[in-house]
């Protein structure tokens, strides 16, 4: 994995003041790329590949990953700053700051909430698995062109065609 090399340096400035009133502390470093930061429960994964900044939650005692822009897109869908956070996906100080800030901003809600809506996030996943599957194999032409293009209207299309063809 190819990381700038500042990052590692910005995580830990960020990070310990955002994230240790929750327990958080650094347990991992791998090379200049991967830090780690886990308590009792969670380990966060902050990943630099390519410039492209990924955050990962993991639950320690089911062993669930959960990709930090799709907790926000599921959980908390309403959030400015899960509208935002797009802009905020490259790797600079500006965008870890952001990451972390946004941690700290949802974290003790996803936590508690975290087995209530586990199943349903699950839930949602296999339905979009399956929307996705029925494009590709079923899909007309016209859904093709749409998913390929990034219309957002071609998921409204496929749960149309399904529609027809059940």
């Amino acid at each position: 994995m190819y990381s700038y090399k500042e990052f590692p340096e910005q995580v830990k400035n960020a990070a310990p003041k955002s994230l240790s009133q929750f327990g958080f502390h650094l347990t991992e470093e791998v090379e200049d790329h991967c830090l780690r930061y886990k308590n009792d429960k969670w380990q966060i994964s902050f990943i630099c590949d390519h410039g492209a900044i990924d955050v990962y939650l993991v639950n320690l005692f089911d062993k669930n990953k959960y990709y930090l822009p799709k907790v926000l897109q599921f959980w908390f869908p309403q959030s400015e700053k899960a509208q935002k956070f797009p802009e905020f996906f490259w790797g600079s100080e500006k965008s870890v700051n952001y990451q972390v800030e946004i941690l700290a901003e949802f974290y003790a809600e996803f936590d508690k909430k975290y087995e209530d809506l586990k199943n349903n996030f699950r839930q949602n996943k296999e339905y979009n698995q399956k929307i996705f599957q029925f494009m590709i194999k079923q899909g007309s032409k016209e859904l093709k062109e749409l998913f390929e293009n990034g219309d957002p209207n071609w998921k409204k299309l496929a749960l149309e065609e399904m529609k027809q063809n059940s």
